[in-house]
């Protein structure tokens, strides 16, 4: 081949590469990229790259870290509910950089920057389906960004979550009046792993059906975890910025060579074990169940109406069985991410922490501190604790006390006259529940 030739064979291969990637955002384009894997063989070797490019992880980074990739490899698994999460974190905390090492795997994931829905009603020429259902089918779909769902009109947000909510279920339709009729799609099974803020806790659904556990960056010890955030933030804009040399050092790519790298490692050993997971022990199980009912009950959204806030129904919480088909899954794939022949405590501290993650709020912390208390505390007491309005610790209890959470007890104040003091007590079955989770 003449040199001439070469020079336009690579003109022509840049062309259909810059055709394949129009009309994507440059970080999809990027991320739609593929990268030559680098050889990483067990969770904590992957860490230790991130650490080399300067991404500095707290322990608490690495369980989400384990998380993300175990969704991933979840996809494999058809049978059961998927496995849907949110990871959620403050802006700057170290999602993107996760989820775009992870993006890497171009069979496996399909990296969209922004979400607005799966299906489409668009007019497209042949017959290609303009909706997203044939690139993730079988795959896990990565969203660097949910919180654009939450910003959009309520009818449209409603309408995206009624989607998501068929999809998971694996088969979903719609008719459009613009002369495509209806369009119907069954047997779709993918998994989702997406990137939010804490404004996510705002959109409980769970009255409709909750499809997404959760998992956070940073743990609840924000002083510490935020000093490490800002170490974290600073290393990795000095490292990406330049050299020592003052040359510009891409420190994106090898984490995701390596990321790719792993998670190939991972799929090979599934392929010579006949994709054998790991074991979960029947006390494990037991404990996972344990925990699925107690997050169905903390994260149960109680609906109110109108200007005196009555109740619009009776609140019933959630059944736990889809929280704990999510969670089995979720955890034998992370028994493959730590390189474990069965599933022992650090999966399962890892599973706790998606939980607690999950059904975050205030409703879980006065439980949590009621759990330790059992001779209950007053409205005062809880207040003082967990350094909260006591309106706010009011308003909680009251929908606690709907939800069957949490009872009341009197106790005389010790004056002639006044009101008897309140004391809040958990309600056995919750102290049990949680008691067998190992809270």
């Amino acid at each position: 081949m003449t040199p001439e030739s070469k020079t336009l064979k690579y003109i022509l291969s840049h062309l259909e590469e810059v055709d394949k990637f129009e009309g994507m955002s440059p970080e999809e384009a990027e991320t739609r990229k593929s990268v030559e894997p680098l050889p990483c063989e067990s969770f904590e070797e992957l860490c230790e790259r991130f650490h080399e490019t300067k991404y500095l992880m707290s322990e608490t980074t690495k369980q989400a870290f384990a998380v993300i990739l175990a969704v991933i490899l979840s996809t494999r698994f058809k049978s059961g509910d998927p496995v849907w999460v949110h990871c959620v974190g403050a802006s700057g905390g170290g999602k993107t950089t996760l989820i775009m090492a992870a993006a890497g795997l171009l069979d496996h994931t399909y990296f969209l920057s922004k979400f607005t829905g799966i299906h489409s009603g668009m007019k497209v020429k042949g017959s290609k389906d303009p909706s997203l259902v044939e690139h993730i089918q079988d795959r896990t779909l990565i969203i660097k960004d949910f919180t654009t769902v939450l910003t959009l009109p309520e009818t449209t947000k409603s309408t995206v979550y009624s989607e998501l909510r068929d999809f998971f279920d694996g088969e979903s339709s719609s008719f459009y009046r613009n002369g495509e009729g209806s369009k119907e799609y069954k047997n779709v099974r993918f998994s989702v792993i997406s990137c939010v803020t804490q404004a996510v806790r705002l959109d409980n659904y769970t009255s409709l059906g909750e499809r997404f556990l959760q998992v956070e960056l940073l743990d609840k010890d924000h002083s510490r975890q935020k000093q490490i955030g800002v170490t974290t933030t600073a290393a990795n804009a000095g490292l990406d910025a330049e050299g020592g040399d003052g040359v510009y050092v891409d420190v994106a790519t090898p984490r995701k060579q390596y990321t790719t790298g792993f998670l190939l490692s991972k799929m090979k050993q599934l392929d010579d074990n006949n994709n054998t997971l790991p074991n979960l022990p029947i006390e494990y199980c037991d404990r996972i169940t344990a925990i699925a009912d107690v997050v169905s009950y903390l994260r149960s959204k109680v609906e109110r109406e109108g200007k005196n806030q009555a109740l619009a129904f009776r609140p019933e919480p959630e059944i736990g069985a889809r929280i704990a088909n999510q969670m089995v899954k979720l955890a034998r794939c992370l028994g493959v991410i730590l390189g474990k022949d069965e599933c022992d405590e650090q999966v399962y501290r890892i599973i706790r922490k998606v939980a607690l993650d999950t059904a975050n709020s205030y409703t879980t912390e006065i439980a949590l501190t009621l759990l330790g208390k059992r001779g209950g505390l007053t409205e005062k007491e809880l207040s003082n604790v967990l350094k909260v309005h006591p309106s706010t610790i009011r308003r909680r209890i009251q929908d606690m006390r709907e939800l069957g959470i949490v009872f009341v007890k009197k106790r005389s104040n010790g004056q002639p006259q006044g009101r008897d003091v309140h004391i809040f007590v958990l309600a056995s079955h919750i102290r049990k529940l949680m008691r067998k989770a190992k809270f």
